[in-house]
């Protein structure tokens, strides 16, 4: 039994995350029931990794048994406490599943079992007796961690970074109680969000200039610390919601248009991307042995490039300082691990090994590893034919893409954040399409930021970020990476950089420019009503005084009150929980009549603005009846 409960589907690398037996134990059936980070349950989503997590799902879900977690977990006790507390109740629940699952089967064990568990009395006592013992083994030094130093365990409250003076996102979303809810959970591969955080809680930022603030550091990150990370995307990302928008993805380089631009203002032009290898950890976590098989499957990978693609692999730890050193200044090669967010988010660890940088003969199409991510693809190349870089930039990635395939590799991509990569605002295209433009006489015009920010287009100086624009030449790229296709960033920078080029030309001519009109967005948004989320049909405002005001016709009927369908849209935009409550209900209401009673019961609470105690004692009575 505990054998085949074991078993893993193989997600990423979860058939290793852990070596021991103990350990799969923890990971696959306590862990599995006390809140397991490799698997995702909620009303409204089940992704589970674990066979053991999902079988006994129904059980993690009672009340009987969430309702005490979560209050532990509220009283900032630690999850090994937790897990000693509650095991007696989890065990009880684990029985009854494994009676339940033998009752229909004609076999010793399940007579067995049918005999011992003819009482409450002896279940308790069979239950008090087993999970103090197997809490207490699996809570023994030796399977916690042998050698590991004992560590006093502090409250959440304590531990709460000092973020007055910060001024990135991080810090403007991660609140107390965020703080609280996060900061025992752990990836599969044991990062935790004082680890993804740490580069912003050290880099309060410039007053005017706001970073991001925190990395991450695996595929699951984006998942596990959702509750923060949501947040800052939408912040960095012009408002972007992963849990209602999906992000595409468009290579076509067909469709792009006006793409060569007058040599005469543009020197250089380059796209670049970064991608990240599915199953190996992103640098701010990952180990040697982890950094050195990027470095493997990458190569290995792109030995198989031909024709114009075809190039060389160059390690850093056998280059000289002189070559390094060359390839940086003529901006070929990535910088010495000097910037904060790679010294403090773990990721200039073990410099320079298993990094370098791989390019074609005509040094036209470059591929970084193991920097800010695991790859970095780059196409680029001396004056202004866009057009061209990005035809080259499309057909090299996807050739990189069939290799990696074709070796039992895939990158990492989801729907809704599109491709994963280290730093959140690199997520979705992770794409930056710039060019090198001499604009003297713009570059004293006051209203040059207000263009760039209507062109949705940003600017650094002539050798990047925090330098100067030596000459009035600026690099110029797009400001944007998620919510938009790769052509529409890139059609975004050629229409942007050509009316710069026109305002200096007019400039040049003693002529006026004008301010452009913001550029309109086009996100694409997700109209699949799965997961649910607060910003639909259902909820509305009032737009004139009561009781004109009417309920949508999309709301559905609870049958409560003559008055609660429309009290509960009002509120709809204000509370995510009430949503997911309204969408479970609104799934089983017609075939799982006492299911649906218990979210009745609930959003009953809601509508009387009841104690939370009275309201779920009530719909824990009815959950309980209709589960044994």
């Amino acid at each position: 039994m505990a054998q085949s409960n074991q078993e893993e589907t193989s997600i990423g690398r979860g058939d290793s995350a852990a070596d021991s037996t103990s350990d799969k134990i923890v990971c696959t059936l306590l862990r599995g029931v006390v809140g397991c980070e490799a698997c995702s349950y909620s009303l409204h989503t089940h992704a589970f990794k674990h066979q053991w997590c999902k079988d006994v799902f129904p059980v993690c879900v009672s009340p009987s048994i969430l309702t005490p977690l979560r209050l532990l977990r509220f009283l900032g006790l630690s999850f090994h406490q937790r897990l000693f507390i509650t095991c007696p109740t989890l065990v009880v629940g684990i029985i009854r599943f494994i009676k339940h699952q033998n009752r229909d089967k004609n076999t010793k064990m399940a007579s067995s079992f049918s005999r011992i568990l003819t009482t409450r009395q002896k279940i308790g006592l069979l239950s008090a007796v087993g999970g103090s013992a197997t809490a207490g083994f699996l809570l023994h030094r030796e399977h916690v961690g042998a050698g590991t130093p004992v560590r006093r365990s502090y409250p959440a409250s304590a531990e709460y970074p000092d973020l007055r003076k910060h001024n990135n996102c991080m810090a403007s979303h991660l609140t107390p109680a965020i703080y609280a809810k996060l900061v025992d959970k752990a990836t599969p591969n044991g990062y935790t969000l004082d680890l993804a955080i740490q580069t912003g809680v050290d880099n309060p930022g410039h007053p005017f200039i706001k970073t991001v603030g925190m990395v991450a550091g695996d595929e699951e990150s984006y998942e596990v610390f959702a509750d923060l990370l949501d947040p800052v995307i939408k912040e960095r990302h012009n408002g972007y919601n992963p849990n209602t928008m999906k992000h595409p993805t468009d290579l076509d380089s067909s469709k792009i248009h006006s793409g060569n631009f007058d040599p005469r203002y543009v020197l250089s032009s380059r796209v670049r991307t970064g991608r990240s290898i599915r199953g190996l950890s992103l640098p701010p976590a990952c180990t040697r042995a982890e950094r050195r098989e990027v470095e493997r499957v990458v190569v290995d990978a792109l030995a198989g490039l031909k024709d114009d693609l075809a190039g060389k692999y160059y390690s850093l730890t056998v280059m000289t300082d002189a070559e390094q050193q060359q390839l940086i200044d003529d901006h070929f090669l990535f910088d010495k691990p000097v910037s904060p967010l790679l010294t403090c988010s773990g990721m200039a660890r073990d410099w320079p090994d298993a990094r370098g940088i791989w390019h074609n003969n005509e040094k036209t199409f470059l591929v970084w590893v193991n920097e800010e991510d695991h790859t970095r693809v780059i196409s680029m190349e001396k004056g202004g034919n866009m057009k061209r870089v990005f035809e080259r930039f499309c057909n090299g990635l996807k050739e990189v893409e069939r290799l990696i395939q074709e070796r039992g590799w895939e990158f990492m991509w989801n729907e809704k954040l599109g491709y994963i990569l280290t730093c959140p605002s690199n997520l979705g295209t992770g794409l930056r399409a710039g060019v090198h433009v001499k604009l003297p006489l713009m570059s004293r015009d006051p209203r040059l930021s207000k263009i760039l920010d209507n062109l949705r287009l940003q600017k650094r100086g002539t050798g990047g970020v925090d330098t100067a624009a030596v000459g009035g030449t600026y690099d110029i790229s797009n400001l944007d990476r998620l919510g938009l296709s790769e052509v529409q960033l890139v059609q975004t920078v050629i229409d942007g950089v050509n009316y710069l080029i026109e305002c200096e030309k007019r400039l040049e001519k003693g002529q006026d420019i004008k301010v452009p009109p913001p550029t309109p967005q086009t996100i694409q948004v997700d109209t699949d009503p799965s997961p649910p989320h607060p910003t639909n049909l259902w909820a509305h405002t009032c737009t004139t005084p009561p009781p004109p005001c009417s309920v949508p016709i999309d709301m559905i009927n609870i049958y409560v009150t003559s008055h609660f369908s429309h009290y509960l849209s009002h509120h709809l935009p204000y509370s995510m929980p009430l949503y997911n409550i309204i969408y479970i209900y609104n799934i089983y209401m017609i075939n799982q009549t006492r299911i649906t009673a218990f979210f009745r019961m609930l959003l009953k609470g809601f509508y009387m603005k009841l104690k939370i105690k009275r309201s779920y004692k009530m719909a824990a009575n009815i959950y309980e009846g209709c589960t044994n």
